[in-house]
């Protein structure tokens, strides 16, 4: 959705009113010819949705606009979240109005948290495009990570883990994850029973104030552990100690698998060492949408732009 169109407004009257389904039909054209940079939501709009199905989210999210107050005053507040707020609230119909104020809450936070992680940055590999020596083995710069998890995500490295994913989880009770690589020296009832609250500690306080439940799983490739809070719309700001007090309670395994070894985060971590290996040889690299790497510095630039140095 353009800048324009988000500004009209009347077309943000007709979205949020209309059960007729016709500018919300376009603007999924538009999605669906690219104007939206997410690969997640292109995958689902272009692979995943038949035209019966897109008819079926469309009705649902117009019944849960009509339906919910909170939803409807966010999409004027916010119109740019539209992708995000119909991706989450597109699913079903929602009878449980506190539970769409969970949900909308938990959207708004995780949108502004990208757009923070995405200015984030920008501003760091501009500044230096070249990883840390743990951003290598993350695969990712800390700057990718989200804010209220960067810590945490680091001293899970330092212990020892391999970590692969964090953040936010389930949006419709604003729970949050820690995704590590699976490895024979973790024990998962090992993790388990670190993280039970018993005795008196500021860590374990944080545990019992913050957190309904905290679960490990295990996986074929992954340890999960998630973290589901006493309060669904617990703020990013609240979730940061408490993520570090997960990990600082977690056992020390840092002298048990080889020494830096690399998080398995799939493409991302092998795009993302590929394009740092390239850097460090001084070859003009493609970081990611909108930044390279040219004659020795980051630019902002076209892929176009620069196919054509190349």
């Amino acid at each position: 959705m353009t800048e324009g169109k988000a500004n009209d407004a009347g077309a943000l009257d007709a979205l949020v009113t209309t059960n007729k389904g016709v500018l919300i039909t376009e603007r999924l054209r538009e999605l669906a010819d690219l104007s939206y940079e997410s690969e997640e939501f292109q995958f689902w709009l272009k692979s995943v949705l038949t035209h019966e199905e897109v008819d079926i989210q469309i009705k649902n999210f117009f019944e849960n606009v009509s339906r919910h107050q909170c939803l409807k005053d966010t999409l004027r507040a916010n119109l740019g979240m539209f992708q995000s707020l119909f991706y989450w609230t597109a699913q079903m119909i929602f009878t449980d109005g506190a539970a769409m104020e969970v949900l909308v809450h938990n959207i708004k936070e995780r949108d502004v948290e990208k757009e923070k992680n995405q200015e984030d940055r920008r501003k760091r590999i501009l500044k230096n495009p070249l990883a840390s020596p743990e951003e290598y083995r993350l695969g990712t710069y800390i700057e990718s990570i989200e804010s209220q998890a960067r810590e945490a995500v680091l001293h899970l490295l330092r212990k020892g883990y391999q970590p692969m994913e964090s953040g936010f989880c389930e949006l419709e009770d604003g729970s949050q994850y820690f995704g590590i690589n699976k490895k024979p020296w973790i024990n998962v009832k090992d993790l388990e029973q670190s993280l039970v609250p018993k005795g008196p500690s500021q860590e374990l306080e944080l545990i019992r104030n913050n957190l309904s439940i905290v679960s490990v799983e295990e996986t074929d490739d992954r340890v999960t552990i998630k973290l589901i809070p006493k309060n669904p719309k617990m703020i990013l700001t609240q979730w940061t100690p408490v993520l570090n007090a997960v990990v600082s309670l977690l056992p020390d395994l840092s002298g048990l698998g080889p020494k830096d070894e690399l998080s398995d985060n799939a493409n991302q971590g092998v795009s993302f060492r590929r394009a740092q290996d390239k850097m460090r040889a001084g070859e003009n690299t493609w970081i990611c949408p909108g930044l390279a790497f040219v004659r020795g510095r980051a630019v902002e630039m076209t892929y176009a732009d620069f196919i054509k140095l190349s």
